[in-house]
């Protein structure tokens, strides 16, 4: 992987913004596949699985959560140490959407690497190997266009209820 295709502090960010205030989690749009620290995609899963059943999020919740992979992740002190990201930084909860979106890029752009290094290595030649390159890029892109399709339509029911709310008042 290039150093290009991760932002380590990004990731960090997100997590750190979802330790301090759970509501977070839904404004980020991320699943685990976006990460590419394996410790941040096992906590990710874990606040996925928390959130839907309604538990609370914090580092004791999630590290249970975590089951057998808390020790890989390090635990309730890892956890504790990106938490305390927010008052040793300027990360703010504020902010993950910026956070989440550069974790989004680096996620399209691996699988877009990773596409392209299969198509590469497929043994195609000339148009062939176009097709295959083309077929791997469409696919990323898809799956980005789908992402920003489902934050387009969470955005526009939100605005919705937001006036519904502002006119009955």
């Amino acid at each position: 992987m290039s150093a290009v295709a991760w932002h380590r502090d990004a990731e960090r960010a997100v997590v750190a913004s979802v330790l301090l205030s759970p509501d977070c989690y839904d404004r980020a749009e991320l699943d685990p596949a976006d990460f590419r620290d394996p410790k941040h995609r096992a906590i990710w899963a874990a606040f996925g699985r928390l959130r839907h059943a309604g538990e609370a999020i914090d580092p004791v919740t999630v590290d249970v959560a975590l089951g057998d992979r808390s020790l890989a992740v390090g635990g309730v002190a890892y956890l504790a140490d990106v938490a305390g990201d927010v008052s040793r930084s300027d990360v703010t909860p504020a902010n993950v959407e910026s956070y989440a979106r550069a974790v989004r890029e680096a996620a399209l752009t691996r699988r877009i690497h990773e596409a392209m290094r299969g198509a590469l290595a497929s043994g195609l030649e000339g148009e062939e190997l176009l097709g295959a390159c083309y077929a791997a890029v469409t696919s990323a892109e898809s799956r980005a266009r789908d992402d920003a399709r489902e934050l387009g339509e969470i955005v526009t029911a939100r605005v919705t209820l937001a006036r519904r709310v502002t006119i009955r008042s």
